[in-house]
């Protein structure tokens, strides 16, 4: 069967909808065209121009024109906003590999994933649905990422920052995402890139030095509710007359929970029990 092709992102939805992570794309795309420039004079012709932005539409031989084609095993379709936000932002994450240090580059793939993590969560009255579409399309780039650069030369304490954020932000979503909302192969995927990111983060450390130390927490550990045991024993007895004697001795060790019955005397009601 013929291929299905859909159109990507195009910039002007990305300036629109992803200000923060349109500024990055735009700083990436002059910066290069910069560079090229000063090494081997204008070559303007020589790449693709985005009408709208001005903006070349390749950045380090990535081409974020290029139509999404249909992926059979992907639950996502090919034309939801996980997908196509997965696309763009895989492929900035590709973009920031043209640094001249791994150390730049780093720094760049911070950048992008923060500024794309702040565009999707500071959107005032974006729907719980949205949100999860978004968590999951950044959640899927960062995979597809593999993110050598800011794993190994990022700093720490910047990225330790932005993993915790896309954690709670997973499980504010998780807790307040109805059943049904989405499709649960959709659903679960996302449970699966969450614990394929966690996996990945986990081994960072081993791979890369104890600098590397990351976790990512998406859903929220299930509350165990511990029921209250009273210290104290009512015990009612009917006397069959009154002269049953209850005759009953009792002690309790000091910190021991249980009562234990030290005498029952013949003539106690207890006798013979």
């Amino acid at each position: 069967a013929a291929s299905h092709h859909v159109a990507p992102l195009t910039l002007s939805d990305v300036k629109l909808r992803y200000p923060r992570l349109f500024r990055k794309y735009a700083h990436l795309a002059t910066l290069e065209q910069k560079v090229i420039a000063d090494y081997n004079g204008d070559d303007q012709d020589a790449h693709p121009i985005d009408t709208a932005t001005g903006l070349r539409t390749t950045i380090a031989f990535t081409d974020f024109a290029k139509p999404l084609e249909d992926n059979d095993e992907c639950p996502m379709t090919t034309d939801s906003d996980a997908n196509k936000f997965f696309m763009f932002l895989w492929k900035m994450l590709e973009a920031c590999e043209s640094g001249i240090s791994i150390g730049d580059n780093a720094s760049r793939q911070y950048d992008v994933l923060n500024d794309a993590l702040d565009d999707i969560t500071t959107t005032r009255n974006n729907p719980i649905v949205a949100k999860f579409e978004h968590l999951l399309g950044w959640t899927t780039a960062a995979v597809h990422g593999g993110l050598h650069a800011l794993l190994s030369h990022g700093d720490p304490d910047r990225n330790r920052s932005l993993f915790k954020a896309v954690g709670d932000e997973w499980k504010n979503v998780f807790e307040k995402m109805e059943t049904g909302v989405v499709g649960e192969k959709v659903r679960e995927f996302a449970v699966y890139m969450c614990e394929t990111l966690q996996m990945m983060l986990k081994e960072a450390k081993e791979e890369y030095g104890e600098h590397a130390t990351y976790t990512l927490d998406f859903m929220a550990k299930p509350t165990l509710v511990t029921a209250a045991v009273s210290s104290e024993v009512t015990i009612v007895v009917t006397k069959p007359s009154k002269d049953t004697k209850l005759g009953l001795g009792i002690a309790q060790e000091k910190g021991a929970k249980n009562i234990k019955i030290t005498a029952i005397p013949p003539n106690s009601l207890f006798f013979g029990t």
